[in-house]
């Protein structure tokens, strides 16, 4: 007999919670994650919700710690919903090595240049660039221009000293 103190569960399980790897990862559709799916594309889906919209996990780092530290499943990578841009991410948890080329959007410049590693069509978000040349000791970006900042602030001090010079001095001594 089930006792009247049982009841339905309150809190939102995502209905994905427990599904991991690579059978499943990238082949889910978006009617299985997002249950009152009503033919809708998924642009229309994020318009219309303010929360999460999907029964996805919420991509975060203790999200990924998390999974991380699970001792069930061995998860490298899923899906998960960022609620800044409101879009579905494929979050990898282990560090990914290419070995040949990185592409990061689409150009037609890519054909224009020649011996490159790393192409990004866009903005770059980095804390420092650090150069690596064998003969030259150029090193850290950040550095560079924190130089280069000082020398100018140095070079406008100077100029200011001289544009308010007025008095005519002579530069020959007999």
């Amino acid at each position: 007999m089930i006792s009247r103190n049982i009841k339905k569960a309150k809190v939102n399980f995502p209905a994905i919670q427990g599904i991991g790897g690579p059978s499943f990862l990238g082949k889910i559709l978006l009617k299985n994650i997002y249950q009152p799916w009503q033919g809708e594309n998924i642009v229309e889906i994020t318009e219309r919700t303010l929360d999460n919209p999907f029964n996805l996990r919420t991509g975060l780092p203790q999200t990924d710690k998390q999974l991380k530290e699970d001792r069930v499943f061995l998860f490298t990578k899923y899906l998960a919903f960022n609620p800044l841009t409101k879009q579905i991410e494929n979050r990898e948890l282990l560090p990914l090595r290419n070995t040949e080329k990185i592409y990061i959007g689409q150009s037609p410049e890519e054909h224009q240049h020649r011996d490159y590693r790393l192409f990004v069509d866009g903005k770059v978000i980095v804390e420092d660039v650090v150069f690596k040349q064998p003969n030259q000791d150029i090193g850290s970006l950040v550095e560079k221009i924190r130089k280069l900042e000082d020398k100018l602030q140095i070079l406008e001090y100077q100029m200011q000293k001289l544009t308010l010079v007025n008095e005519k001095q002579t530069i020959y001594n007999q």
